[in-house]
């Protein structure tokens, strides 16, 4: 009877400390605002590891532009698909197609999924916009906890979507960690390519193949998954996918010029980093994945 005993004690202590056993995620995720573009996301254990944005291309076949460098990390960490985050509810979607040259390609949800949930494409542009003309980039990425509460002390108030927290279950106790998707309707202009001497490496963007939006605001933190979304002008028409950011944009000092011994020229030191530069790939040079659309109908 002893052993007995111990034996079921035994058990209801292995029992009791066994993990507890994790609830599958729901398909769903609060948004309470409808939006022309998606987050996309590729997992590595169930959790969030690279992020891009993506919008119709095709809603009976659940199809959508993305940035090619986004599509060429599937398979880097397992999966050979993303999740997308669309008004709410929560999608896989495989690659289709890419072109040769360009930063697009076509992503394709996985059933099963309803047209009827889908919104209807965005017009596509006919013309290209010209310098001066507004520019709106539209896409999620996340921001930290500092940004968001620095952005709505200075008027600014961050739209933001609590995929993290709805769906990945990463509850933050230490805000200084914590970070959340935000959405973005940014409003800039085109602006002329600008060749910079200093920075050679930059001049792979600045030329006619791309779209240049200057942004009158400082956005603080890195573009980093807005890659894919759309950048539209102010008839709500697709001008582009968004492509890159300036990563070459500083902030100097004027006081701390400095003798740079290696090209013999006078520097001004830098102060920091500015983020309020997109390049965006022009959809007017994305005919094939157009035609490839076309013929999916």
């Amino acid at each position: 009877m002893v052993r007995y005993l111990a034996a079921a004690l035994l058990a209801l202590i292995i029992v009791s400390c066994a993990p507890p056993k994790e609830e599958p995620r729901k398909d769903i995720y609060t948004q309470d605002f409808e939006a022309s573009v998606a987050f996309l996301v590729l997992e590595s254990n169930g959790k969030p590891q690279i992020t891009a944005s993506g919008f119709i291309a095709d809603k009976e076949q659940g199809i959508f532009y993305t940035a090619k460098h986004f599509t060429d990390e599937f398979g880097s960490l397992g999966h050979e698909y993303c999740r997308v985050f669309f008004n709410g509810r929560v999608y896989k979607a495989i690659l289709v197609k890419v072109p040769p040259t360009q930063d697009a390609g076509l992503i394709r949800l996985l059933p099963p999924f309803s047209p009827e949930n889908l919104q209807e494409p965005m017009p596509i542009a006919t013309v290209r916009p010209k310098v001066g003309d507004k520019i709106f980039a539209q896409g999620f990425h996340s921001h930290p906890y500092w940004l968001r509460m620095e952005n709505e002390a200075s008027g600014f108030p961050e739209t933001v979507v609590p995929i993290f927290a709805d769906y990945y279950k990463q509850i933050m106790r230490d805000l200084s960690r914590e970070q959340e998707v935000v959405f973005h309707n940014l409003e800039g202009e085109a602006v002329e390519p600008r060749f910079n001497p200093v920075f050679p490496d930059s001049n792979v963007y600045e030329n006619d193949g791309y779209i240049k939006i200057l942004f009158p605001r400082d956005h603080k933190f890195s573009f980093g998954g807005l890659s894919g979304g759309a950048a539209r002008n102010d008839r709500g028409e697709v001008v582009g996918i968004i492509t890159a950011q300036d990563i070459y944009r500083f902030e100097y000092d004027e006081n701390g010029l400095f003798f740079d011994p290696h090209s013999g020229q006078f520097w001004m030191e830098i102060k920091k980093q500015i983020y309020d530069t997109l390049y965006v790939t022009p959809i007017d040079t994305l005919q094939d994945l157009r035609n490839y659309v076309s013929t999916l109908k």
